[in-house]
């Protein structure tokens, strides 16, 4: 069972739970693209991203309300890569400070753009046709391999290939135009 700093009794506040989630939810992107500036291999940087989330509960009681949380928190995972280069060392690069901190701030411009490119995406892919639609969910909400898709609708690799290259260009050019609008 997950505690709280100041709940000696190891029940959850409910309150604070709720506070948590509510901070923790739009930014734990935010928090998983700094970990993988730093961390290239995607499994590693999940389980780091693990180990922040966890820290984070266990410190929220020192969290002060009203400051900002992704950095708070960024702060946190930046001590947890370090943990993990110092658990890691072999053939891992060492990290100097200066260089988390280029990469802290450059991360930040990144996720800003991000999240405004994210919601073109999503507008774009409204747009889409149904089976354009269909096609985009089963390879990437579905995760499903481009062989497990041509089976599934009967077609070729290639072909599949060839759908899912001209629906990502035809996203790329309309978010740039949403972009653009803005």
């Amino acid at each position: 069972m997950v505690t709280h700093d100041n709940n000696p009794l190891g029940r959850l506040d409910p309150d604070n739970s709720d506070t948590f989630i509510r901070l923790l939810i739009p930014n734990q992107k935010s928090i998983f693209a700094y970990i993988l500036a730093v961390i290239p291999n995607y499994s590693d940087a999940e389980d780091i991203l693990q180990n922040t989330i966890s820290v984070i509960w266990r410190k929220f009681s020192s969290y002060q309300p009203g400051t900002d949380f992704q950095a708070w928190a960024i702060q946190i995972a930046r001590y947890e890569i370090y943990n993990f280069f110092k658990k890691n060392p072999s053939g891992q690069c060492t990290l100097n400070e200066q260089l988390l901190e280029v990469i802290e701030q450059e991360s930040g411009t990144m996720i800003d753009g991000l999240e405004q490119r994210l919601a073109a995406l999503k507008e774009c892919v409204i747009k889409l046709n149904s089976q354009d639609t269909q096609l985009i969910k089963l390879r990437y909400e579905q995760d499903c391999t481009l062989k497990a898709i041509s089976s599934r609708l009967g077609i070729s690799t290639t072909a599949v290939f060839k759908r899912i290259a001209i629906i990502h260009g035809r996203l790329v050019r309309c978010v740039r135009m949403q972009l653009a609008l803005e």
